[in-house]
């Protein structure tokens, strides 16, 4: 029969053991998925300046091979950070679509409220918000 204080120690290290994992899997996968279906129903419009656009792929592959790549555009700003464009860009159309992006110019774009909110702690881990759509601005 089981001590009550050994049943407690035992709840205690495996809390210590899987806790950590427990909230990497929460912060790593939960998290971000959750973020992505609420920023696809949930968006809002910025004005940004453009300092630069520069069409790639970005490539996430591991040292052990796992990962993927996707085209996108990285759009510089002074005032809204950077932003990436990966909706409708391929790796044959990236540099034409980060081409109409003019330095100097104003634009609207369409970014996720929740991405656009958490944007700071984006830059912590490199990441940035993805752009759904844009538009010339009106000066007005």
């Amino acid at each position: 029969m089981r001590s009550p204080k050994r049943a407690k120690n035992n709840l205690i290290v495996a809390a210590i053991v899987l806790g950590p994992l427990i909230i990497g899997v929460g912060l790593f996968v939960v998290a971000p998925t959750a973020l992505i279906r609420y920023d696809e129903t949930h968006q809002t419009d910025v004005t940004c300046t453009v300092t630069s656009a520069e069409g790639g792929v970005r490539s996430s592959v591991s040292r052990i091979g796992a990962g993927s790549s996707r085209a996108q555009v990285e759009i510089r700003t002074d005032d809204c950070g950077v932003l990436l464009l990966q909706e409708g860009v391929t790796e044959d159309n990236s540099a034409e679509i980060a081409a109409r992006l003019t330095p100097g110019g104003h634009y609207v774009f369409t970014i996720g409220e929740g991405s656009w909110s958490a944007r700071g702690a984006f830059e912590l881990f490199g990441k940035s918000p993805l752009v759904y759509g844009y538009a010339p601005a009106t000066q007005g």
